[in-house]
């Protein structure tokens, strides 16, 4: 939605109890927070019922990547790459240098391939 600023991702996480992948589709928009006069944090989920997790903006090229603070985690230190779905193969090394110099040391690779492969040939 072009007025309200808002676009719907795709969520996903691992249930550690049901020990199965759970994803569903939220709004995200960007926010202004804190001393700063532009929009400096992505929240995805629904801010009516308080249901939302915010993603500090700490670089963003505005087509490629952005490097997001982490806050879910519990580790000050945490963050996340993200790539626009056209660049997943093909990105611009400054991301990797960014989430290199900003980011603690341990990563994760969340990124599946054949799980988005696949959500692509049931939408498609």
């Amino acid at each position: 939605d072009c007025e309200k600023h808002t676009a719907f991702t795709e969520m996903e996480f691992y249930n550690t109890t049901s020990e199965k992948w759970v994803s569903y589709t939220v709004p995200a928009k960007v926010v202004t927070e804190g001393k700063y006069s532009k929009p400096n944090v992505i929240r995805a989920g629904n801010e009516t019922i308080g249901r939302y997790a915010d993603s500090p903006i700490m670089f963003s090229d505005y087509k490629t990547c952005d490097v997001v603070r982490a806050p879910h985690t519990g580790n000050e230190s945490d963050c996340e790459l993200w790539v626009a779905e056209n660049y997943v193969d093909n990105y611009p090394s400054c991301c990797d240098f960014i989430y290199d110099l900003l980011c603690v040391p341990v990563k994760h690779y969340i990124y599946k391939r054949e799980t988005c492969l696949k959500s692509r040939k049931k939408s498609g």
